[in-house]
């Protein structure tokens, strides 16, 4: 049945085009592990997982997923047993624009799901930010010799304005 599912959204995504999918299809920030392998049975082990502040650790990936035309690699970062930060990174080194065309499709997918971005562009990267009630996202296209497309999709802690 869940393969059926995934090849009817694989389908509908290529009918709709190289558009950006804001997680893979039947993953949610808050899921816990063993659902997400449920969804993903592909996931693999990550030999050194990234660790980063509140209790974060990026221990699972998936290799070969694909984002705005390109493919690249997808982290999945769990904290107290509940995925919260989901990450896409992608070479670019080897295209013509250096991924520009990539980070122009998340940035219109971007506006049409969050709405006005906060924007930053300097020497080495272009950069894109959203935030909603509950979910911090942004995209990163880094220029070389570090080329890359990056788009991360994170849940926000809750906030606890008891101690203020």
């Amino acid at each position: 049945m869940r393969l059926r599912h995934w090849m009817a959204g694989a389908l509908l995504a290529c009918a709709l085009g190289a558009q950006a999918q804001e997680l893979p299809p039947g993953v949610r920030l808050g899921m816990g592990l063993h659902e997400l392998q449920s969804v993903l049975p592909s996931l693999e082990r990550v030999r050194r997982p990234q660790r980063m502040g509140g209790g974060l650790v990026g221990g699972w990936q998936s290799s070969g997923a694909q984002l705005a035309g390109l493919s690249g690699t997808q982290t999945f970062f769990l904290a107290g047993g509940a995925l919260r930060r989901v990450e896409f990174l992608a070479d670019t080194q080897a295209l013509a624009d250096g991924g520009a065309a990539a980070f122009d499709s998340l940035l219109a997918w971007g506006r049409g799901r969050y709405g006005a971005e906060r924007v930053s562009q300097d020497a080495s990267s272009r950069y894109a930010a959203w935030s909603d009630a509950d979910t911090d996202v942004y995209v990163r296209l880094l220029a070389p010799p570090r080329a890359g497309l990056q788009l991360v999709i994170g849940q926000r802690p809750p906030r606890d304005d008891s101690n203020l």
